[in-house]
């Protein structure tokens, strides 16, 4: 039974029935999305926005503090206290051009771009690597998913390849915002190929997070149009929904899953167009 602590002062816990697993196979579901789930929404104000940082796109909690990536910087990662106070930097070398995912395992930080063309339709390979902090490039298989290496030369939005997920379970894995073939969502193994695929409705990922025994997945449009942004667990099926453009997902250290939304940059060393915020979701 999972508690939904909403970020409004004095919220009673929802209760949320669980959801049926499916038995895990490669290639073929793992777990479906119920027609109405239940509603997540939690409160927001002034206090919430984060300093310095436009487009928030990937969340992670490391060393005591949380990691922000901005997809229109790629040279740095954001770093702030547990109250999202900024606290400084972390420099990234090689660079990685419109980053959208982080995952950590075992003191080890990797760092995700897009993997997609750029809005013109042209190929940017910065923005197609993984970076593992400190080491460099880390080598992606995409074997076992023909569909993908076919997205990766398609430049209609929402059908080419899009990585915006990741996470370590025996090995890296990356969550496909796109394509999202059949309605059904992506996510592979980067060292074997492995694919794995989700009955979500059509939806893609947009932040994964994998705890001790389970998988969440924030789960949004596969194109750049309004739509649900679902909290989904690979164990529990639907979780609720989230805020539109939720696109970063940590846990800090008591269990409590935090978000950030993408908002949108300025001109030129002005302010942002648009903020980004963090929430505080559940605890399980």
């Amino acid at each position: 039974m999972l508690f939904l602590l909403l970020a409004c002062q004095g919220s009673p816990p929802t209760v949320l029935p669980p959801a049926p697993v499916q038995a895990e196979a490669p290639v073929t579901p793992v777990s479906a999305v119920p027609q109405a789930p239940p509603q997540v929404l939690p409160t927001f104000g002034p206090e919430n926005v984060i300093a310095g940082v436009c487009e928030a796109s990937a969340l992670l909690w490391r060393q005591g503090q949380w990691v922000v990536a901005d997809n229109e910087v790629d040279d740095k990662l954001f770093l702030f206290d547990r109250r999202f106070q900024p606290v400084g930097t972390l420099p990234l070398d090689p660079p990685v051009k419109d980053i959208e995912a982080l995952a950590l395992h075992d003191g080890r930080l990797f760092v995700v771009g897009s993997h997609s063309r750029k809005k013109n339709g042209k190929e940017d390979l910065k923005r197609r690597q993984v970076v593992e902090l400190g080491k460099g490039p880390v080598s992606v298989s995409w074997a076992g998913c023909p569909v993908c290496t076919a997205a990766m030369e398609e430049q209609e939005e929402g059908r080419g390849l899009n990585v915006e997920g990741a996470w370590w379970d025996g090995g890296l894995w990356l969550g496909l915002r796109a394509p999202v073939p059949g309605g059904k969502t992506l996510l592979v193994r980067t060292d074997t190929g492995e694919l794995r695929e989700i009955e979500a409705g059509g939806l893609g990922v947009r932040e994964a997070v994998r705890r001790s025994q389970e998988l969440v997945l924030v789960l949004g449009p596969a194109a750049d149009a309004p739509g649900p942004f679902t909290l989904w667990s690979d164990k529990r099926g639907v979780i609720g929904t989230l805020p539109e453009s939720m696109e970063g997902l940590g846990e800090d250290p008591e269990g409590l899953l935090w978000g950030v939304t993408d908002g949108a940059k300025g001109e030129e060393g002005g302010p942002c167009k648009e903020v980004s915020r963090w929430y505080k979701i559940g605890v399980l």
